[in-house]
């Protein structure tokens, strides 16, 4: 899984893995005239430009997360929990995960949360 210092700028990371997120993606990017190849599949979901992530209406259960968004704590826009250090335990990481818009979180390893948003030294 991509964490935040391997979401390029300019890109965005989009969940969930499935047949109709990529559908999208590709109809989107076909649709501003973009060579759908931009559209690159990931562990847990796809990195895609920004503007075809903005181009396409995602489903209710999509979630799209930026370099950005996670460095300032949300896809919201506003200052979110500070990201837990590698040492915080795995009910820290999953705190933060779900503040993140990610509920499944207690579903991965501390590892796969570490790796999924990177950690403070």
């Amino acid at each position: 899984m991509l964490n935040h210092q391997q979401i390029p700028e300019g890109h965005a990371f989009v969940e969930p893995r499935d047949v109709e997120t990529a559908r999208g993606l590709i109809a989107a990017a076909e649709s501003l005239d973009i060579d759908p190849a931009v559209v690159k599949t990931q562990q847990g979901g796809y990195l895609a430009p920004v503007e075809v992530v903005e181009a396409w209406e995602g489903g209710d259960d999509t979630v799209v997360t930026t370099a950005d968004d996670l460095a300032t704590g949300g896809a919201d826009g506003e200052e979110g929990d500070e990201r837990p250090s590698k040492s915080s335990d795995k009910q820290s990481w999953v705190d933060f995960a779900k503040t993140q818009g990610y509920d499944e979180a207690e579903d991965l390893t501390k590892s796969q949360l570490i790796e999924r948003y990177g950690a403070t030294e």
